[in-house]
Protein backbone atom coordinates (compact mmCIF):
# COMPACT_ATOMS: atom_id res chain seq x y z
CA UNK A 1 0.00 0.00 0.00
CA UNK A 2 2.81 2.43 0.93
CA UNK A 3 4.64 1.73 -2.32
CA UNK A 4 1.46 2.40 -4.32
CA UNK A 5 0.91 5.77 -2.58
CA UNK A 6 4.56 6.65 -3.08
CA UNK A 7 4.37 5.90 -6.81
CA UNK A 8 1.13 7.85 -7.17
CA UNK A 9 2.71 10.82 -5.38
CA UNK A 10 5.81 10.62 -7.58
CA UNK A 11 3.66 10.40 -10.73
CA UNK A 12 1.59 13.41 -9.69
CA UNK A 13 4.74 15.38 -8.91
CA UNK A 14 6.24 14.55 -12.33
CA UNK A 15 3.06 15.61 -14.16
CA UNK A 16 2.95 18.93 -12.27
CA UNK A 17 6.67 19.58 -12.78
CA UNK A 18 6.39 18.87 -16.53
CA UNK A 19 3.37 21.17 -16.91
CA UNK A 20 5.15 23.95 -15.01
CA UNK A 21 8.35 23.57 -17.05
CA UNK A 22 6.47 23.94 -20.33
CA UNK A 23 4.81 27.23 -19.38
CA UNK A 24 1.47 28.10 -20.92
CA UNK A 25 2.13 26.44 -24.29
CA UNK A 26 1.99 29.55 -26.48
CA UNK A 27 5.36 29.33 -28.17
CA UNK A 28 9.00 29.25 -27.29
CA UNK A 29 9.96 31.79 -24.70
CA UNK A 30 11.59 32.63 -21.45
CA UNK A 31 9.50 32.66 -18.30
CA UNK A 32 10.72 35.27 -15.86
CA UNK A 33 7.91 36.40 -13.61
CA UNK A 34 4.74 37.62 -15.25
CA UNK A 35 6.18 38.71 -18.61
CA UNK A 36 7.05 36.06 -21.18
CA UNK A 37 9.40 37.10 -23.99
CA UNK A 38 9.05 34.72 -26.93
CA UNK A 39 10.02 34.25 -30.56
CA UNK A 40 12.81 36.86 -30.48
CA UNK A 41 14.57 37.18 -33.82
CA UNK A 42 16.74 39.49 -35.92
CA UNK A 43 17.81 39.58 -39.55
CA UNK A 44 21.46 39.25 -40.57
CA UNK A 45 23.26 42.56 -41.07
CA UNK A 46 25.64 43.43 -43.91
CA UNK A 47 29.30 43.80 -42.85
CA UNK A 48 29.31 47.58 -43.37
CA UNK A 49 26.05 48.27 -41.47
CA UNK A 50 26.44 49.06 -37.77
CA UNK A 51 22.73 48.85 -36.86
CA UNK A 52 20.30 45.97 -36.45
CA UNK A 53 16.69 45.31 -35.50
CA UNK A 54 15.10 42.83 -33.08
CA UNK A 55 11.50 41.63 -33.17
CA UNK A 56 9.69 39.53 -30.55
CA UNK A 57 6.45 38.92 -28.71
CA UNK A 58 5.71 39.92 -25.11
CA UNK A 59 2.95 38.21 -23.18
CA UNK A 60 1.71 39.69 -19.90
CA UNK A 61 0.48 36.73 -17.87
CA UNK A 62 -0.58 38.80 -14.87
CA UNK A 63 -3.71 40.76 -14.00
CA UNK A 64 -1.72 44.01 -13.78
CA UNK A 65 -0.44 46.24 -16.60
CA UNK A 66 3.30 46.49 -17.16
CA UNK A 67 5.58 48.60 -19.34
CA UNK A 68 8.78 47.77 -21.22
CA UNK A 69 11.04 50.75 -20.49
CA UNK A 70 14.51 49.76 -21.72
CA UNK A 71 16.52 47.10 -23.54
CA UNK A 72 20.19 46.17 -23.74
CA UNK A 73 22.45 43.57 -25.33
CA UNK A 74 26.20 42.93 -25.34
CA UNK A 75 26.26 42.77 -29.18
CA UNK A 76 25.63 46.53 -29.58
CA UNK A 77 26.68 49.80 -27.97
CA UNK A 78 23.04 50.62 -27.25
CA UNK A 79 19.51 49.41 -27.89
CA UNK A 80 16.32 51.49 -28.11
CA UNK A 81 12.59 50.91 -28.38
CA UNK A 82 11.27 52.23 -31.72
CA UNK A 83 8.19 52.32 -33.91
CA UNK A 84 7.55 52.97 -37.60
CA UNK A 85 5.58 56.13 -38.20
CA UNK A 86 4.27 57.38 -41.53
CA UNK A 87 4.99 61.06 -42.18
CA UNK A 88 3.38 61.88 -45.51
CA UNK A 89 4.66 59.24 -47.93
CA UNK A 90 7.78 58.54 -45.85
CA UNK A 91 8.13 55.84 -43.21
CA UNK A 92 10.27 57.05 -40.31
CA UNK A 93 11.57 55.19 -37.30
CA UNK A 94 10.99 57.05 -34.06
CA UNK A 95 12.09 56.16 -30.52
CA UNK A 96 9.38 55.49 -27.92
CA UNK A 97 9.78 55.88 -24.16
CA UNK A 98 8.11 52.57 -23.41
CA UNK A 99 5.71 49.90 -24.57
CA UNK A 100 2.61 49.28 -22.46
CA UNK A 101 1.39 45.72 -22.04
CA UNK A 102 -2.14 45.30 -20.71
CA UNK A 103 -3.04 42.41 -18.40
CA UNK A 104 -3.25 39.19 -20.41
CA UNK A 105 -2.17 40.94 -23.63
CA UNK A 106 0.22 39.71 -26.30
CA UNK A 107 2.22 42.57 -27.85
CA UNK A 108 4.09 41.85 -31.09
CA UNK A 109 7.18 43.79 -32.09
CA UNK A 110 7.32 43.19 -35.85
CA UNK A 111 8.52 44.67 -39.16
CA UNK A 112 6.58 47.84 -39.91
CA UNK A 113 5.56 48.35 -36.28
CA UNK A 114 7.16 48.39 -32.87
CA UNK A 115 10.72 47.03 -32.77
CA UNK A 116 14.07 47.20 -30.96
CA UNK A 117 16.88 49.08 -32.72
CA UNK A 118 20.48 48.03 -32.10
CA UNK A 119 23.05 50.79 -32.61
CA UNK A 120 26.80 50.30 -32.91
CA UNK A 121 26.91 46.57 -33.54
CA UNK A 122 30.26 45.17 -32.40
CA UNK A 123 30.16 42.63 -35.26
CA UNK A 124 27.72 41.86 -38.09
CA UNK A 125 24.73 39.70 -37.17
CA UNK A 126 24.97 36.37 -39.00
CA UNK A 127 22.25 33.80 -39.74
CA UNK A 128 22.35 30.97 -37.22
CA UNK A 129 23.84 33.16 -34.50
CA UNK A 130 22.13 33.70 -31.11
CA UNK A 131 22.64 36.54 -28.66
CA UNK A 132 21.22 37.63 -25.29
CA UNK A 133 18.78 40.51 -24.87
CA UNK A 134 17.78 42.09 -21.55
CA UNK A 135 14.36 43.72 -21.25
CA UNK A 136 13.54 45.99 -18.30
CA UNK A 137 9.92 46.34 -17.15
CA UNK A 138 8.47 48.73 -14.57
CA UNK A 139 6.86 45.95 -12.52
CA UNK A 140 8.39 42.67 -13.68
CA UNK A 141 11.97 43.92 -13.54
CA UNK A 142 14.58 42.41 -15.84
CA UNK A 143 13.63 39.65 -18.27
CA UNK A 144 16.37 37.87 -20.22
CA UNK A 145 15.76 36.25 -23.61
CA UNK A 146 17.77 34.82 -26.49
CA UNK A 147 17.55 36.32 -30.00
CA UNK A 148 17.88 34.08 -33.07
CA UNK A 149 19.43 35.62 -36.18
CA UNK A 150 17.40 34.26 -39.10
CA UNK A 151 17.79 34.43 -42.86
CA UNK A 152 16.58 37.47 -44.82
CA UNK A 153 13.25 35.84 -45.78
CA UNK A 154 12.28 35.09 -42.17
CA UNK A 155 9.15 36.77 -40.86
CA UNK A 156 8.66 39.34 -43.60
CA UNK A 157 4.95 39.72 -42.87
CA UNK A 158 3.14 41.13 -39.86
CA UNK A 159 1.97 38.46 -37.41
CA UNK A 160 -1.72 37.57 -37.52
CA UNK A 161 -3.96 37.79 -34.50
CA UNK A 162 -1.61 39.62 -32.13
CA UNK A 163 -2.93 42.37 -29.90
CA UNK A 164 -0.84 45.49 -29.94
CA UNK A 165 -0.44 47.56 -26.79
CA UNK A 166 -0.36 51.32 -26.52
CA UNK A 167 2.96 52.96 -27.21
Amino acid sequence: MGLRIGLMTLSLWLVCATAFAHGDGDGDGHDMGFIRAQQAWARPSPPTVKNGVVYLQLKNRSNKPDRLVSVSTPVAERAELHKHQMMGNMAKMRPVEGIDISPGALVSLHPGGLHIMLFGLHAPLKAGQHFPLSLEFTHSGKVETEVDVRGMKAHTEKPAGGHHGKH
